[in-house]
């Protein structure tokens, strides 16, 4: 890939070498900001553009601003509709427009390009933070721009009205001096199977790899196993407090597995009654009841009229990873392999 890097700040001199970008403050200032900006000259318009977590493929689908939750109607619904998402951050379907997101929004910090036609692949990995905030990643056509810290003109609000920015820059004195380490990864690339390869082999690479202190105990332990087992069980299967049966997603299925690994006897016993009442509420589609209130199987449509066949597709596909991994933490039973089939 051909691209040139440029760093520029009003509140001081950039520089950038291979593995850092250095800022050096010219004056004090409470709300500084210096910037880098990647060009590339030989830019794909079908390119594969992936943000973890925020953007793939640029998000260029046909979006609609709906407020939670985020329904299909009859007239949207069908093999032969185009599909759609909420008004996230993202490309228009022909490419063009902008996504602003920050490095807490990714999973991890990063921007990746896919050129389809060339082959080649592109992957740029940063700190998260500077000074303790989040730098901002502006992805357009042709272009990566980050920002130190973030400085977005619009903010996303999920399922509501995006607002004016509020970011505020870092304070520093005059003379003061910053380094940010990057990694930028261009590489020969068959398809998008071999793009994903190279990204996870690479995502570590500038932030470290070391688990977090969480202050994790077996008192704090004890205290939510009861409570779970005087608050979230119904008689036949752990359920969110309301005790109304929903698999995936508040944590039908899934709350089984850490009771199955490490909980008493009386758990790990509940835990298998769950897996039990999941399996056997299942859709001869293969997806699990979506919700189960009083034994009446419920639909997912969140009362809109005609959509009353819809299920929400996280429920399912939370239920099938959790059950997977609770065949690691006990002997499966074999219905339940029968129903993961």
């Amino acid at each position: 890939m051909k691209y040139t890097m440029k760093a520029t700040s009003e509140y001081g001199v950039c520089e950038i070498s291979e593995s850092h970008i250095s800022f050096t403050a010219d004056k004090t200032s409470e709300q500084a900001f210096f910037d880098v900006e990647i060009t590339f000259s030989d830019w794909e318009e079908d390119c594969y553009v992936m943000m973890p977590a925020c953007a793939y493929n640029g998000n260029r689908l046909q979006r609609v601003a709906r407020g939670y939750p985020p329904m299909y109607f009859p007239k949207e619904s069908g093999v032969h509709c185009e599909p759609l998402m909420t008004d996230v951050p993202a490309f228009n379907p022909d490419g063009s427009g902008s996504i602003q997101v920050t490095t807490g929004d990714m999973a991890t910090p990063c921007a990746g390009i896919f050129y389809r036609q060339s082959k080649q692949g592109f992957l740029l990995f940063t700190h998260q933070e500077v000074k303790g905030k989040n730098l901002g990643f502006t992805l357009e056509k042709g272009k990566i721009q980050i920002s130190y810290p973030a400085n977005r003109t619009d903010l996303y609000r999920f399922c509501r009205p995006h607002d004016t920015s509020g970011d505020r820059g870092i304070f520093v004195t005059a003379g003061e001096q910053i380094c940010s380490p990057y990694q930028i990864a261009s590489f020969d690339c068959a398809d998008i199977f071999e793009f994903y390869k190279y990204y996870f082999q690479l995502r570590k690479s500038v932030l470290q790899d070391k688990r977090a202190e969480f202050g994790y105990t077996k008192e704090l332990w004890d205290l939510l196993e009861q409570h779970f087992n005087e608050a979230n069980f119904s008689g036949e299967y752990y359920a969110e407090a309301s005790k109304i049966w929903q698999c995936g997603w508040v944590g039908g299925g899934m709350s089984t597995y850490p009771l199955l690994k490490y909980g008493t006897d009386l758990s790990r016993e509940r835990a298998v009654q769950t897996l039990d009442y999941m399996t056997r509420h299942q859709a001869k589609s293969g997806f699990y009841y979506g919700i189960i209130k009083n034994g009446a199987i419920m639909d997912d449509s969140f009362c809109t009229s005609g959509m009353e066949q819809l299920h929400l597709l996280r429920k399912s596909a939370d239920a099938l990873y959790f059950l997977f991994k609770n065949f690691t933490a006990v002997s499966p039973k074999q219905s339940w392999i029968d129903s993961a089939k």
